[in-house]
């Protein structure tokens, strides 16, 4: 008795990451032994997933997302963006109070969100150096 559906003839591809691949092949390994006969794929795995959530996410969770993925360039620079569009588009509306809305908007959002923005790494400083006839020289030196 199988109870999957007929695959979709449309295919579209989602990257998981290390972590997730990790955790789904865990569960596969975990059910595949029980069923006997029978055997579960990831693909299956994570519709199957997919179908038990509600389809629409709760306000909580869009905030959740919201929070985890924001990227206050991003945002500074879509503000900038829609109001060039806004502007070309010949819209009647106030720039002033359209950057104060939007800017509000991310600056409660960065207020909520813990810091995603990664420290560049530092630059280590070189050793050594090239000299003007191919040697290396000591930077001390």
């Amino acid at each position: 008795m199988n109870s999957r559906k007929p695959r979709s003839h449309h295919s579209d591809h989602v990257v998981l990451d290390d972590a997730s691949i990790a955790k789904v092949s865990g569960w596969i390994h975990s059910i595949n032994p029980k069923l006997k006969g029978s055997k579960v794929t990831k693909s299956d795995l994570v519709n199957w997933i997919l179908s038990q959530q509600a389809h629409d996410l709760t306000e909580n969770q869009q905030s959740e997302i919201e929070q985890h993925f924001f990227d206050p360039v991003k945002a500074v620079a879509w503000v900038t963006d829609e109001i060039q569009r806004r502007q070309k588009a010949g819209e009647k509306f106030d720039v002033q109070e359209f950057i104060n809305a939007s800017l509000l908007r991310a600056i409660h959002v960065a207020k909520n969100t813990s810091s995603r923005l990664k420290e560049r790494p530092k630059k280590i400083p070189s050793q050594s150096l090239e000299s003007s006839n191919g040697k290396l020289v000591s930077k001390d030196s």
